[in-house]
């Protein structure tokens, strides 16, 4: 079923402008194309704040402000909704203090996000929340449908997971609808809710077109030797014995790493004292 001429509001727990090719941004443009979106940016606690004030990539953390929304729009159908910042309590333990806090959190991105809905008349809108089950709702927002989308083992997840655990299936119970990126995802979920359903991540086939000629990237130019490729994220889930192995086994070719990096300074400088292996960092997925 397509969902078309729709208001639709998306909460997720990555940044729509994060260093990492985001799924959740992805389906938000998707939904653009035939309905109004509002993207509800991964809210910033006081900690992000004074402690990134004074960096060079503070930017985005200035975007949001001390008492009321901001906004962005990046095109007549996609906003993005900055709310006021929250209260750092992620360090907590699961605890009575943990949940007042939370329940603070909640009525101020809610709070803001209705007076912005009320502002702009948007009504009657489908809620979906994104693997982000640290905010619940239900107290605050009254959609005519509400999804929750889980794309990851939570538990296996190094931030999310030390509440994540709890706060995911209390929520799933909650929504009117569940959607997971795997069948195991759905399988694992069912007895949180029954009315879950597969839908697994999609991909643009145009970027990937074997028809299309493209020159060879400048970070290559000077590469003589066969190459291997990992495209991801390096970080605590990255088998490095496996890496390491690779490394010495093709010592006569060049393995080069293209994405974010998470590792410790030591275990990259592990890496990095193979001769035949590099770095690229994160590049646009085009």
């Amino acid at each position: 079923m397509e969902i078309s001429k729709s208001n639709i509001v998306i909460f997720a727990l990555s940044k729509w402008d994060g260093e990492y090719s985001s799924t959740t941004f992805s389906l938000a443009k998707a939904f653009s194309k035939k309905n109004k979106v509002i993207y509800i940016d991964k809210p910033v606690t006081w900690k992000d704040y004074f402690s990134n004030i004074f960096k060079r990539n503070s930017s985005t953390i200035l975007k949001n402000s001390h008492s009321r929304y901001r906004i962005e729009n990046l095109n007549e159908n996609l906003i993005i909704f900055y709310s006021p910042f929250i209260l750092p309590i992620n360090f907590l333990p699961k605890s009575l203090l943990y949940k007042r806090l939370k329940q603070i959190n909640e009525k101020i991105i809610f709070k803001s996000l209705n007076q912005f809905l009320y502002d702009i008349k948007f009504k009657e809108f489908i809620y979906l929340n994104i693997f982000n089950p640290f905010f619940d709702h239900n107290d605050h927002l009254q959609p005519i449908k509400s999804i929750y989308y889980t794309v990851d083992n939570i538990s296996e997840s190094a931030y999310v997971k030390k509440h994540g655990v709890w706060l995911e299936p209390e929520l799933m119970h909650k929504t009117d609808l569940n959607l997971a990126t795997s069948l195991m995802l759905k399988k694992a979920n069912e007895r949180y809710n029954e009315n879950i359903h597969y839908l697994p991540n999609a991909a643009d086939l145009q970027i990937f077109d074997n028809n299309k000629y493209y020159d060879r990237p400048k970070e290559l130019e000077n590469i003589k030797s066969d190459i291997i490729t990992f495209i991801g994220h390096l970080d605590i889930r990255t088998d490095l014995e496996i890496i390491k192995t690779i490394l010495n086994n093709h010592s006569n070719r060049t393995v080069i790493f293209i994405g974010p990096i998470s590792l410790s300074r030591d275990e990259i400088d592990e890496l990095n004292s193979h001769s035949n292996i590099l770095f690229i960092g994160s590049q646009p997925l085009e």
